[in-house]
């Protein structure tokens, strides 16, 4: 496996990722810089991880067991040693939220929403990503 690093210093995003033979990413970590704070972003496709997920903030954190789930969600505020589970009670379907927003859509006939903008931007840096740690797929358009 190859670690591949790479830093955007105009914007402080860093990128490291483990690379397998085939030039797929394997797991890497995402430093995200938005000049008064950072997001730190770690993935995996070859282990799993059972640590939650927290946002900091300057009053608390937020705890989360299952992000792309939303199960076990903690508030824990700063200097009180009880956390608050502020989790709700969630669909059995993991897909029921977006499967009736996309249909809501389909049947309002909404091309441009603000959830497709969101979607252009995540794309954007996840391409850019993989651009500057050389993971390129056969569509993509990079210049050598």
């Amino acid at each position: 496996m190859t670690i591949v690093e790479s830093r955007t210093s105009e914007t402080d995003e860093k990128w490291t990722t483990g690379i397998v033979g085939n030039s797929a990413d394997a797991h890497g970590t995402l430093t995200l810089g938005y000049g008064h704070f950072e997001v730190v972003i770690t993935h995996s496709k070859v282990s799993d991880s059972y640590i939650p997920s927290e946002i900091q903030g300057e009053h608390g954190c937020l705890q989360i067991d299952a992000i792309s789930r939303l199960k076990g969600l903690r508030f824990h505020r700063c200097g009180v040693e009880k956390s608050q589970d502020i989790a709700a009670e969630q669909a059995s379907n993991e897909m029921l939220y977006e499967a009736t927003v996309f249909a809501d859509l389909i049947e309002a006939g909404a091309v441009d929403h603000p959830g497709l903008e969101q979607s252009r931007l995540v794309s954007e840096l996840l391409t850019e990503a993989r651009r500057q740690i050389g993971i390129v797929y056969p569509a993509d358009n990079f210049a050598a």
